[in-house]
Parts: structure tokens; C-alpha cells; sequence
């Protein structure tokens, strides 16, 4: 299979695909054929057909001979997924097809295109294909140290291919099994561009794309909301949320040709507390954008968080921030322990296995029954 580079022609605002075609490009459409001329009026009945969720999602793989373009499904129904496949040679348009049914991506992709037609909507469960550990490429974000890197162990442990990203130059790695590699990816998130080069430079050193994202990025920032400035308040909500979902949406194309893929949010159980400022209400923002994305990226990307409560390797610098955290924690904590750091690398890895396939928008707490308990 060719491999695809990611574009980014096409985004939110340019959602009217019938722009990139000319009256005289070849359209097939759902097995009527004709010029855009033509079938117009068809290829208009498909547009007007995507919703707004659908627009804002459109991704695209292209390389020198097709482009896929591809809109995401509607509240997760395959059927509703459309797939506009443009072949084209120096830079003109040759012909575009539309797949409205859930068609395989990687069989669109080398060239060998089914007839097109409505999905049959039957009940019948839909498999993802699945991989070996040895066959994942996973990139941990904010995993130069603490639970970032606990993360990228475990995966690491099972074989995996690991990008590990860090801000500084010098990241300690963990060691890989097998022929399975883990390689530093450096880049500061503050910076414009620097999640499109931290995913490219990903994919390059781990040979191919991402499979599995865990998305561990979001520094402490306790400053009250109503205290903060503008660009301090609107930068953590960015640090935690816009982050996440500009790495989602970067690596969603490769996924997406893959036909599987695994998308994990660390949040944290401060997003329930409400006296974390800034920094618990951007965890609570990264909540709330776990179910859109796995809406938006269905059927083949599922989304998911997990919430940790206070890790027990963080307690001292806690304690050293508000000497009676702790303690009150504990105190509202019903299991009387806090979580470790290995434990919450074993759900996110538990959640990327085959077994949860059908997980997908959801916020798994860790934090010992916290949640339900605190007074």
C-alpha cells in the first residue's frame, strides 16, 4: 500500500467539496455516472447531506495520484460516513467518486474501488481489524518524566513502537522489547505548528502512522479563573483541551486508513473538584471533548479518558502546595488509598485492547471513589 502523507487542504471551512470539482470532472455516484454537469443536482443532494459535526471533521489522505477526503460519521452511524475519493495526475482533476456506505478505506486507497452502494443497515456488529502489540505505533504526549512516562513503558513492555515527547533535549527511554523501537520526539506545545511536527516526526521515526494517541499533555495551573488574565485563562484551556484535540485531529487520517485506532485523554479528577482553577477547569473542557471526538471519529478511532485521582507518587508535591490536601483527600477517599501511576497505565493499555472495541466516549475515574464521597 502506497503510504499517505496527511494534508490539511481541507478543514472546517472548506467543507463544499463540489468547489474542487469542475463541470467537467467525472463523477460516480453511488453507480450513476456523468460529468458534474450532469449530476449536479445528485452530487449537491450528497453535500447538502452532511451535517454541521460532519463539515467541521473533514480529513483528507492524499498522495500523488488520489486524494480520500473523508467526513466523519453522524452520532456514530457507519451509514452516514461519506467518502469523496478524487484521482488526479499533475495537479488536475481526473475523476471523483462518492462512497456513501462504509466502505474499506485501505481497499479505496490502493486503487481497488467496490461498487458503490447504500449501506444495507443491518444489526450485524462491525469488527475493527485488530494488531499485534508488536504492530502499534503509539505516541505519549508530556511523557519525559512521571505518569507520561509510566505510560510509555508499559507499552513499550508489550512491544509496542513508542514515541515518547518531551520538551527538553534530553529524554531518559524506556526500553523496548523485541524489535519494537522507542525514540524521543522533541517539541514545545506552546509553540504554533509544534503538534504537526511532533506527529510527523512520529510517523517518520516510528514508520508509519500513529495507531494509538494518549494525549498526557496539561501543566498545573491552580491560579483562580476569575483571578487570571485573558491569555492565561484562554492558554490552559488550550494546554489541556485545544491541545488534545489538535493532536486527535492530526492523527485521525492515518487511523482512519488503518481502519482501527485508540485515542486516550489523561484528564484528572480536579475537572470534579472545582477549586483547581485553571487547571481543573481545563481538565473538565478535555472531558467534555471526549465524546464529541469519538461522535465525530467513529466508527474507526474510538476516544476515551481516563480521570486519576490524587497519584500517590505526587502526593509530596501536593502536600507541599496545600499542606492539608492530602489528608482531606484521603480522608473522602472510600478505598482509603490513592491510585499509583501503574495503574493507571494498565487501564489506559487495557483500554486499547480488543476487548473494549465497543468503549468509546467515556471517562473512566481512578481515583478510588472520590467522586461519590467527598464532602
Amino acid at each position: 500500500m502506497r503510504r499517505a502523507r496527511m494534508t490539511s487542504a481541507l478543514r472546517g471551512g472548506s467543507a463544499d467539496v463540489e468547489a474542487l470539482c469542475t463541470d467537467e470532472t467525472v463523477l460516480d455516484i453511488d453507480g450513476a455516472r456523468g460529468t458534474v454537469a450532469e449530476l449536479r443536482e445528485t452530487l449537491r443532494v450528497v453535500i447538502d447531506a452532511l451535517t454541521a459535526a460532519q463539515r467541521s471533521g473533514l480529513t483528507s489522505l492524499s498522495n500523488d495520484e488520489r486524494t480520500l477526503v473523508i467526513a466523519p460519521c453522524d452520532a456514530g452511524r457507519p451509514a452516514s460516513r461519506k467518502l469523496f475519493l478524487f484521482s488526479h495526475s499533475h495537479d488536475a482533476l481526473i475523476e471523483l467518486a462518492v462512497y456513501t456506505d462504509d466502505a474499506d478505506l485501505g481497499t479505496l486507497w490502493m486503487g481497488e474501488f467496490p461498487t458503490p452502494q447504500h449501506h444495507s443497515g443491518g444489526i450485524a456488529a462491525r469488527a475493527l481489524p485488530q494488531r499485534a502489540w508488536s504492530e502499534e505505533r503509539v505516541l505519549v504526549t508530556a511523557a519525559s518524566a512521571g505518569l507520561g512516562q509510566v505510560i510509555a513503558a508499559h507499552f513499550a513492555a508489550l512491544g509496542s513502537s513508542v514515541a515518547v515527547h518531551g520538551r527538553r533535549e534530553r529524554i531518559d527511554l524506556p526500553d523496548a522489547v523485541g524489535e519494537a523501537s522507542v525514540v524521543a520526539v522533541h517539541g514545545d506545545l506552546t509553540t504554533p505548528d509544534a503538534a504537526e511536527h511532533i506527529v510527523l516526526a512520529a510517523a517518520d521515526r516510528l514508520g508509519g502512522p500513529v495507531t494509538i494517541l494518549i494525549n498526557n499533555f496539561g501543566p498545573w495551573d491552580a491560579a483562580p479563573v476569575v483571578a487570571a488574565d485573558d491569555d492565561a485563562f484562554l492558554g490552559s484551556l488550550q494546554a489541556h483541551a485545544g491541545v488534545a484535540r489538535q493532536f486527535s485531529r492530526l492523527v485521525a487520517p492515518g487511523m482512519r486508513e488503518a481502519g482501527r485506532g485508540r485515542i486516550i485523554n489523561i484528564s484528572a479528577s480536579s475537572a470534579s473538584r472545582h477549586r483547581h482553577g485553571n487547571y481543573g477547569l481545563g481538565k473538565a473542557v478535555l472531558e467534555a471533548l471526549t465524546p464529541t471526538l469519538a461522535i465525530e471519529l467513529a466508527p474507526e478511532i474510538t476516544v476515551n479518558a481516563v480521570s486519576p485521582g490524587q497519584i500517590v507518587e505526587s502526593a509530596p508535591v501536593m502536600d507541599a502546595i496545600d499542606p492539608h490536601a492530602i489528608a482531606r483527600d484521603l480522608q473522602n477517599t472510600p478505598l482509603g488509598r490513592f491510585v499509583s501511576r501503574a495503574e493507571v497505565a494498565d487501564a489506559v493499555v487495557a483500554m486499547c485492547r480488543p476487548e473494549f472495541d465497543s468503549l468509546t466516549g467515556v471517562v473512566i475515574p481512578l481515583d478510588g471513589g472520590y467522586r461519590i464521597a467527598r464532602n
